[in-house]
This record gives C-alpha cells, sequence and structure tokens, in this order.
C-alpha cells in the first residue's frame, strides 16, 4: 500500500467517525495510558487490543491493566523492543473481509519499535482491503523535570527506515530536540555532519518545557546559525510535517539526510511518515537513546489529544489512476481551457505562479461561479501550496510549471480525505486539457 494522505484530526472528529474497526492501546506504568480508551469507551469500536510491557511491572501498571480489562480489551503481552506481537495484531486486523478499514493507534505510551513497525508494514500490504485509515492518537503529559542525563548506547536508523545512500554525498542531519541533557550533542560530535539543523517546539503545552530544551541543548544551539534552528508549534501537525518535508527535499539533491527526531513523540511519527511521503528521498530516520533499564517515572495526562490521520491506499488502485492521468498527459492535441484556467494562466503570466496570500480572495470569487476546479484551487492554496497552470502552446509558462514540482503525495498529504478524492477526480480531467503543476510555498 502507498501512503495517499495525511491530516490533523480534532477528538470531537474522532468520535465522529462513523465506524472504526480497531484501536490498539499500550499499558505501561503511565497514567495517561487509560486517558484516551476512557474517553472512546462509549464509541463503536468492533475490536480493541492492548499491548503490555512484559518489564514494566508496577502497582500503576497493575491498575491500568485492570482498566484496560473492564473497557473490554483483549490483551497481549510483548517486548519493547520487538514488534513481533504488534504485526500479528495488524495482520488479524487487515485480514478483515472489506475494501475499507479503520483503525485508531494509541500511542502515548507505546515504545518506539511498536508504531514505527505499523508504519513500516504499510508499504507490504499487497492484498486484502483497498484503503485503510489509521488515526495515530497522543495524550501529551503534565509536564515533569527530565531524567538525570546517560550516555548514549543507541545510535542510528530505525529498522525498515533506511535507505542505500551514495558515499559521495555530504550528510545533512536534522535533529528534533528533546529536553534531555547532553542527547543531542552527542548525537552531533558522532555524524560530524557537514549541515547541521535543529527543531524544537515552541509554543509548547508548558512553557518549562521549551526553557528545559533550550537550556539542555544550549552548547549545540550555540554552534547553529539561526537560520538552521527551527522552531514549531506543539499542536500543529501539519506544520511540523511542511516544515520537515520543504527542508528534506531542499537538502536532498545534494546530501544524504538524516533525521533524528528525539522528541516529542508527534514529531518523531511525523518523521516517520516522512519517509514513507517521500519514498525518493535519500532519508534515513535515527533512533538515539541511553538503552533499556530506565528509571520509571508515571506520566499523567495534560487533558488534550493529538491525532493525526493517514490514509494508505493499494498500489493496484492508484497505477490504474496514475495510468489514466499518464495516457492522457501524452495526447499532444490542442484543447480549450476553461474561462477560469485561462483567467488563472494570464495572472501566472504577470506574477510567475499563484501564491496562496495574494490569490486566495480572487479564487474563491470564480468558486462562487461554481467552477470546481477554482474550488479545489482555493483548498490548495489555503493549505500553502502555489499552483501552476498553463495551456499546451504556452511554452513559457509550461516551461516554469516543470521546475522543481513536488511529489504527488506531497499534494495529497496537504488535503483530507474528501479533498484528495475531488483532487484524483480532477486529475483525470485536468490534465487531458492542460499541464497541471503544483510548486511548494517558499514565501517568495
Amino acid at each position: 500500500m502507498r501512503m495517499t494522505g495525511m491530516s490533523q484530526v480534532t477528538l470531537e472528529q474522532l468520535r465522529d467517525v462513523k465506524h472504526i474497526d480497531a484501536i490498539i492501546a499500550a499499558s505501561g506504568y503511565e497514567t495517561r495510558c487509560t486517558f484516551l480508551p476512557n474517553l472512546l469507551s462509549d464509541c463503536e469500536i468492533q475490536k480493541r487490543y492492548v499491548l503490555g510491557f512484559k518489564d514494566r511491572i508496577t502497582v500503576s501498571r497493575i491498575e491500568n491493566d485492570k482498566e484496560f480489562m473492564r473497557l473490554g480489551y483483549k490483551s497481549h503481552e510483548a517486548d519493547g523492543d520487538s514488534d513481533d506481537v504488534i504485526q500479528l495484531i495488524l495482520q488479524e486486523i487487515l485480514s478483515i473481509e472489506q475494501d475499507n478499514i479503520s483503525i485508531i493507534v494509541d500511542y502515548s505510551s507505546m515504545t518506539r519499535v511498536w508504531y514505527a513497525a505499523i508504519i513500516s508494514i504499510m508499504p507490504a500490504i499487497e492484498s486484502g482491503p483497498k484503503e485503510v485509515n489509521i488515526f495515530f492518537s497522543y495524550t501529551p503529559a503534565e509536564f515533569a523535570e527530565p531524567e538525570t542525563p546517560t550516555p548514549n548506547k543507541v545510535m542510528g536508523p530505525i529498522p525498515g527506515f533506511c535507505r542505500p545512500q551514495l558515499p559521495s554525498k555530504s550528510t545533512a542531519l536534522i535533529i528534533g530536540l528533546g529536553y534531555v541533557r547532553e542527547r543531542a550533542l552527542g548525537l552531533y560530535e558522532y555524524v560530524e555532519a557537514a549541515e547541521t539543523y535543529a527543531f524544537y517546539t515552541n509554543p509548547a503545552l508548558y512553557q518549562e518545557f521549551t526553557d528545559r530544551v533550550i537550556q539542555n541543548n544550549s552548547e549545540l544551539l550555540d554552534l547553529l546559525s539561526e537560520d538552521r534552528v527551527f522552531q514549531y508549534p506543539m499542536d500543529d501537525l501539519m506544520a511540523v510535517n511542511n516544515m520537515l518535508s520543504y527542508l528534506c527535499i531542499e537538502l536532498s539533491d545534494n546530501h544524504r539526510i538524516i533525521l533524528a527526531p528525539l522528541g516529542p513523540k508527534p514529531f518523531i511519527l511525523i518523521s516517520l511518515l516522512l519517509y514513507l511521503q517521500f519514498p525518493e528521498l535519500a532519508v534515513d530516520i535515527w533512533r538515539v537513546s541511553a538503552g533499556s533499564g530506565g528509571k520509571f517515572s508515571d506520566r499523567k495526562p495534560h487533558g488534550t489529544v493529538f491525532v493525526c490521520g493517514v490514509s494508505f491506499s493499494r498500489i493496484d488502485d492508484i497505477q490504474s489512476i496514475d495510468h489514466t492521468i499518464a495516457e492522457s498527459d501524452q495526447q499532444n492535441i490542442q484543447c480549450e481551457l476553461s474561462p477560469v484556467q485561462e483567467r488563472l494562466a494570464e495572472a501566472i503570466k504577470e506574477q510567475f505562479y499563484l501564491f496562496a496570500c495574494d490569490w486566495c480572495d480572487r479564487i474563491d470569487i470564480l468558486a462562487k461561479n461554481g467552477v470546481e476546479e477554482a474550488s479545489l484551487f482555493s483548498k490548495l492554496s489555503r493549505k500553502g501550496i502555489k499552483i501552476l497552470i498553463s495551456s499546451r502552446e504556452d511554452d513559457y509558462c509550461f516551461w516554469l510549471a516543470q521546475q522543481n514540482p513536488i511529489p504527488g503525495q506531497l499534494i495529497l498529504s496537504a488535503l483530507d480525505i474528501e479533498e484528495q478524492r475531488l483532487y484524483r477526480e480532477l486529475a483525470k480531467t485536468i490534465n487531458s486539457k492542460t499541464s497541471f503543476r503544483l510548486l511548494p510555498s517558499n514565501g517568495d
């Protein structure tokens, strides 16, 4: 299967999903692990699974196990460093005989190995459902001081998230900063990259968290210029995705990229999903940790939930659409543009390309006239994507349209499920009468 879409979902929207086939959660020593399961206790969910850690048996863990049992979850004991159990559960869910399957994954208390395995398995699915929607849900914890730092013991690619790279390219290191002291600095010194970039969350749910990130990574931040340090909002997953995507695309021509998300968990999730969004990019996702055996400390829920909805579709279905588009693209025939397309093409000649901030209102006016293409363009522009459209005989505009096009996965990742459907429908017809290209918005 191929990843075909990603969007942020509110808790209310998640509860309104008409049919959920399964939910997978984790039971450990953290109080927050039962927060979402309780919120969804009255929702119609066909199968409920919970992974119980083999090695984290505490008083709170026993109480959490009882709560999951009360909520009707089927318990599976699992090793936090192994993905064997999670693979079996996912295979069982995907064996359901229906075209569309929806799954909630509460990764709040999961190890990285577990939720990374769910993501890495999806491209290998070749039969069964035509579409799978996975809602990755995260319950942030109340602020707690970071643990006493210990040396890095694990530094390297996450299995399933690395690609062969040309040794001739220099290395670019992108670090998602956590708040444990010296974790990121140790990686920086180990990799010795030609270029290093850092991301950290600001604003965060707690200002204390951001303060600790800056304080505990001050030595590394002092080594980086301001233009290589990026701040992102904790509550905007799509902003994180766009920032990371554009940076990786920019670096990929001349660098092999190491993306090391040290925290927080939503940043780690977006980094793993980025690997699937851009299969052509030379990027490896690394894990950096002090290994097992750390101190167990309870994490209580903050009270909010961040949900990332991700869509996967069977490759054979996508290829049939791509084939239709490719065939129409090869037809060297002269076709008339619609009035909307002509007006946009004229505007592009003057402005080079459509910029969301400048043209959104104008497109809205066109959309009110019932023009379906303009409606889609408006939705895209609000999401920060520039649009190019030109007739085939317009050599200049057609040449411009070929420059630095972004992959279809990024286009689709900016749309919700209904907009993805509209995009696919329009792509079949638009490509038959005009060149249609989308470029990333870079603030020009």
